[in-house]
Parts: structure tokens; C-alpha cells; sequence
């Protein structure tokens, strides 16, 4: 199975849950304070995910538009 092309930025010490009530809250996750907190996440061209973790989130952004996004956009 080959996977699309796509990528994306997440944060690694939040995530959300839905309250009581039903709405998306962000809370801490199990990995809140502990490493880098911005993932870059990315299907290369083999069709295999692969990551990489930044301390900020400009920083994994600028990463993947200029390493993983532009190259594909040139072809």
C-alpha cells in the first residue's frame, strides 16, 4: 500500500480530549516537559512516515517547507 504525500506539524505535551460537554480541550500528555516539544511528521517518497522533533514551532515549520515541501513542489 502506498501512502500519500502529506505532512504536518504536531505538538508532542498536548493533545486534545473532548469534556463533559463534548468540546475539544487541550491537556497535557504523558510526554508534557520531557524533550523537544514540536514534531514534524512526513510520507516521503517511498510511502514510509518519518518525524522529526524541534524545540519550537516556526522552527519544525520552516524545516519542513524548506526540506520536505519545496523539493516536491519543484519536481
Amino acid at each position: 500500500m502506498i501512502r500519500n504525500r502529506r505532512s504536518g506539524v504536531e505538538d508532542r505535551w498536548t493533545k486534545l480530549v473532548k469534556d463533559a460537554d463534548g468540546k475539544p480541550v487541550r491537556v497535557p500528555s504523558a510526554k508534557a516537559g520531557q524533550g523537544k516539544r514540536w514534531l514534524a511528521r512526513w510520507v516521503d517518497t517511498d510511502g514510509r512516515e518519518q518525524s522529526k522533533t524541534f524545540d519550537r514551532k516556526g522552527a519544525a515549520q520552516s524545516w519542513l517547507d524548506a526540506e520536505v515541501t519545496a523539493p516536491v513542489v519543484l519536481l
